[in-house]
Parts: C-alpha cells; sequence; structure tokens
C-alpha cells in the first residue's frame, strides 16, 4: 500500500477524518482538495483540468450548492445541520478512502506490469537461447545423416567387393 503523505510502500495506510486531528480544524473540501492535489503531484491520480481551475471551481460552485442542498434537505427532512455535517464528512471520509484504494490498485497494477516485462524480457532470452541450440542440434543431426549415408555407402561398396572376391575364388 502506498503512504499518501510520503508516497513510500507501507504495510498499512491508517486514513485520517478531520475528527481524528488535534490542531486547527481544516474544512472538509480543503482536505479533500489537499489530498487529491497530492494524488495528482505525485501521478498516482490523473488531472482532467489545471489544479487552479479545479480549486477555483470547487471553491464557488461547491460553497453555493452545499449551502443550497443543505437548506433544501433542512427543510425537507427536518434534519439538523450537524447530521447533516456529519454525513457529509462520512461521504466525504468515504470517497476520499476510495480514491485511495483505486490508486492503490492502479499502483499494484503497474507493478504487476513492470514485473511482467522483466519476467518477459527473461522469457525472451531464454526462448534465443533455446532456438540456437535448436538450430545447432539441427546442423549437427543434418551433418550426422550425411556421415551415416557415407559410412553405408562404404559398407554397400565392401559388401560388393568380398561378394566378388568369393565368386572369385569360386
Amino acid at each position: 500500500m502506498v503512504d499518501v503523505r510520503s508516497g513510500r510502500l507501507a504495510s498499512h495506510v491508517k486514513v485520517e477524518t478531520v475528527s481524528d486531528r488535534a490542531g486547527p480544524s481544516l474544512s472538509v473540501d480543503a482536505i479533500d482538495d489537499w489530498l487529491e492535489n497530492d494524488l495528482i503531484q505525485r501521478g498516482i491520480l490523473g488531472s482532467t483540468m489545471p489544479v487552479q481551475q479545479t480549486d477555483m471551481l470547487s471553491e464557488s460552485s461547491s460553497s453555493v450548492s452545499s449551502r443550497k442542498t443543505t437548506k433544501q434537505r433542512s427543510k425537507r427532512d427536518g434534519s439538523s445541520t450537524k447530521d447533516i455535517v456529519t454525513k457529509r464528512q462520512r461521504n466525504t471520509d468515504a470517497a476520499r478512502r476510495s480514491r485511495l484504494r483505486k490508486a492503490l490498485k492502479l499502483q499494484s497494477l503497474e507493478n504487476e506490469v513492470s514485473e511482467l516485462k522483466a519476467e518477459n524480457i527473461t522469457l525472451a532470452g531464454q526462448v534465443s537461447s533455446l532456438e540456437a541450440r535448436q538450430a545447432e542440434f539441427a546442423s549437427r543431426e543434418q551433418t550426422l545423416k550425411t556421415r551415416i549415408q557415407e559410412l553405408e555407402s562404404q559398407l554397400q561398396g565392401a559388401q560388393a567387393r568380398l561378394i566378388q572376391a568369393q565368386y572369385n575364388t569360386i
């Protein structure tokens, strides 16, 4: 797994929520944007638009839409603001974990690709070596077949001379 903060492989990764941190509290959107930008900078996630434009759009449109959505939900459901904030926090945390899992899966697949490429290079070398040996054996086989034909020809000649010698002695 990848530790998002250090970019190193780790045996486990704990995803912190805003409520887990001590010190000054950060907005959910700010943490979410930081995580996304960090993953983009590390090359783990791809960016569909420049980071500055993303930040400007998320600040303006998300604040307006979240206020409208919050008011609409409060009126419809009769939910308290605290419940909505908690629900949004859980949703944001789940989205962050999902992106992290996706990034980890992508990195795992990239590692597997590099391992398979290395194995492919090794196997290609072995194939070349075996093909060279096969060509060598085929050449040797042809040489031996030629030698066998020569020896069979000599044997037939010797047998013919032997038969001729026996016939002449009779």
